[in-house]
């Protein structure tokens, strides 16, 4: 909810702030809509498109100081050198992810079996269904493709859920050097230290 200490929002600054926020909400693909519409988007002139622009771009950063990155995409597109792209490749899977201060991304094109010859978790079984029926992943042949970017709250959680079985992320999780997410980081730490 954005509130004008003021009153001086119309109707117009609020059918194009809700489509704005639909807009950028889809783009970041962070969260499911539940919402049937784009909004409506009203012609808006363009001093007026400005001032809503602005406090689109103040809400956004005002909800992402109290935890709700909502407009924030999970990673640079495409990715920054300040980015480091790690790989997991085991048991078949042909997979790449950013770490990022909320968790693990694996992105778009990642690759995975859909059934492995290894014990599988049940609940990494219905997370993949999950994600299958909201069109995260999709099935090619015997392997699931990741359709977006996807954030998992930890690095063993995205190297398990792409192995269907329990996984150490930080040692799975690789540079294209083949320098552990573990070693990575620790050598990140400490240069930030010294």
């Amino acid at each position: 909810m954005l509130v004008s200490l003021t009153n001086n929002l119309t109707q117009i600054h609020e059918l194009y702030l809700e489509s704005l926020s639909i807009e950028k909400a889809r783009q970041c693909q962070r969260y499911e809509l539940l919402n049937g519409n784009g909004g409506q988007k009203p012609h808006t002139p363009i001093p007026l498109k400005a001032d809503c622009d602005e406090i689109h771009e103040i809400g956004s950063l005002l909800l992402a100081t109290l935890g709700y990155p909502l407009f924030e995409p999970l990673t640079d597109q495409p990715p920054t050198q300040t980015e480091q792209v790690f790989v997991c490749n085991r048991a078949s899977v042909k997979a790449k992810g950013i770490y990022t201060n909320e968790g693990m991304v694996v992105l778009k094109g990642s690759t995975a079996p859909y059934v492995t010859k290894r014990k599988t978790d049940k609940r990494m079984v219905e997370i993949r269904d999950n994600l299958l029926s909201k069109g995260v992943i999709s099935l090619s042949g015997d392997n699931i493709v990741f359709e977006r970017d996807y954030l998992f709250k930890t690095p063993s959680g995205a190297s398990g859920f792409l192995l269907l079985g329990s996984s150490n992320g930080w040692v799975d999780w690789k540079t294209e050097h083949g320098i552990t997410l573990h070693e990575y980081e620790g050598r990140t730490l400490t240069l930030a230290e010294g």
